[in-house]
């Protein structure tokens, strides 16, 4: 509205001067206090339409414009107007348990983005922590490797590493033997999971950040899974996250629409299939080209 607003200025001020008795109330202060708050609002409003747009976005786009909103909040609260002081007030108590609660999540999806990888997250880390950044980034790194870890000791080389040891086990050997393997255990345990993980995660945190405006991630980490297993398996559990829930109250509404009254005994098949084909070809109206999978 305040944009809208803005943009018909000059009509309200050609209002004012043919009908002053009835606009004397648009003064330019009031202008002015109109752009400020419009500039202030304006990274809500861009980062809406990321989170409602049609073509579901995936997780790692929304950590920058998380972290820009943070900023915002933390400017405002210092603002000499009042009125921007007491936005803020009320802002930041609703922001502040969506931060605590996805901030980590959304810093983790932004790794696994080759384009930002943990050079985005400490970019930011140094705007809003000054100097205890480095805390956190370490505490973002230790996150990082826990996770791994968590992935590369379930995997199923592991469970088939774990399963030969077991075989073996039923073999009874000599004393000789046994000591060996005991000691043999003890020279290679620093050679399993754990040398994987930081070889893997060294080799992806070296690389150059890839240069690439128009990106899909999912595509990148599907044709790299041979290349980074682990963190492919990452990338696809943090990618099928739901930022916001608008996308399945977008298909719930759709649904109401295509099981009406006179066609409630469709097959839920067919009703999958008219839903998906709807929101493909909305997305394809508005440039938005994707692969869709197969019915």
């Amino acid at each position: 509205m305040l944009r809208d607003v803005l943009h018909y200025k000059p009509a309200f001020l050609k209002l004012k001067t043919t009908n002053r008795s009835k606009f004397k109330q648009i003064s330019p202060t009031e202008w002015k206090m109109v752009v400020t708050v419009s500039q202030c609002l304006k990274k809500f409003y861009d980062l809406t339409v990321l989170l409602s747009g049609t073509s579901y976005p995936t997780a790692n786009l929304f950590y920058r414009g998380f972290c820009e909103i943070k900023e915002l909040l933390d400017k405002w609260s210092y603002s000499p107007d009042l009125i921007i002081r007491e936005m803020d007030k009320s802002m930041s108590e609703n922001f502040k348990k969506y931060w605590t609660s996805s901030n980590t999540a959304l810093a983790v999806a932004c790794f696994l983005d080759p384009r930002y990888k943990h050079k985005l997250v400490e970019c930011y880390m140094k705007k809003l922590y000054d100097d205890y950044f480095q805390i956190k980034l370490d505490e973002f790194i230790s996150v990082l490797k826990d996770l791994y870890k968590s992935y590369a000791t379930s995997t199923p080389e592991s469970s088939k590493a774990k399963g030969a040891v077991s075989a073996n086990e039923l073999v009874s050997p000599t004393n000789h033997e046994s000591q060996y393997a005991e000691f043999k255990s003890f020279l290679y345990d620093d050679c399993g999971p754990d040398r994987n993980e930081v070889n893997e995660l060294d080799k992806y945190m070296a690389e150059p950040l890839l240069k690439q405006n128009l990106f899909d991630i999912l595509a990148y980490w599907k044709n790299n899974t041979n290349k980074y297993p682990i963190l492919a398996q990452i990338a696809r559990d943090m990618m099928a996250i739901q930022v916001s829930a608008i996308a399945s109250e977008s298909a719930f509404s759709g649904a109401g629409r295509v099981v009406d009254f006179h066609r409630n005994r469709l097959d839920p098949e067919m009703v999958r299939a008219l839903i998906c084909t709807k929101d493909w070809i909305h997305a394809a109206s508005k440039g938005n080209i994707f692969l869709s999978p197969s019915i």
